[in-house]
């Protein structure tokens, strides 16, 4: 199935959680990704996870590198997006940025949403020892990941898992969850509050 060219996809991201889970959109091929906006080597902010910015060109969308999302309402506005997708970013989006793209703002948590809303859900995993965690695709909101939640995956934490392991984990429910985006090209995907 070939992407529909409707509307416009941006990916927002700068870690290995996103950048695996954009390569399963690729590969799918079933929307269609305008360009990628990522944390530059010059921003303060940094991901424990963060990929070479080499990386990213080398999947062939237009790459766009920033210092702080909440400073590039032209850049957003210039790109035009129908939806822009998160998935691994530690910059808490202002309402401003919110608002630019037209349908839309889609995360991907790894958590089960409600629970482990933050920037440490993997590690409150184990410190609360969960058996159950997963991941989360959502509609942001202006709070901090509270938006309806389009769907989840859930997976079994087992004693003896690391934080790498529930992150991997993380990473292949994310993966499932991209069958889920071309629901957003006709308006049909669910939206359930939290």
């Amino acid at each position: 199935m070939t992407a529909k060219n409707s509307l416009k996809f941006i990916w927002l991201s700068a870690n290995l959680f996103g950048y695996e889970v954009l390569k399963e959109v690729l590969r799918a091929g079933k929307i269609k990704i305008s360009g990628v906006v990522t944390l530059s080597a010059k921003s303060k902010v940094k991901m424990y996870d963060g990929i070479s910015i080499k990386k990213w060109y080398e999947l062939g969308i237009p790459v766009y590198e920033v210092e702080d999302i909440n400073s590039q309402e032209k850049l957003i506005e210039y790109l035009d997006p129908d939806f822009i997708i998160m998935a691994g970013w530690r910059q808490i989006i202002n309402k401003s940025i919110l608002d630019i793209p037209a349908k839309g703002f889609i995360g991907f948590h790894p958590s089960l949403l409600p629970k482990g809303r933050g920037p440490a859900p993997i590690i409150n995993t184990i410190l609360l020892d969960l058996k159950k965690s997963g991941v989360t695709m959502f509609y942001l909101g202006e709070g901090v990941d509270n938006g309806d939640i389009i769907g989840q995956v859930v997976f079994d934490v087992k004693d003896n898992d690391y934080a790498q392991d529930i992150y991997e984990d993380a990473i292949k429910g994310a993966k499932e969850l991209v069958n889920l985006l071309p629901l957003l090209n006709d308006n049909d995907a669910p939206r359930t509050i939290q």
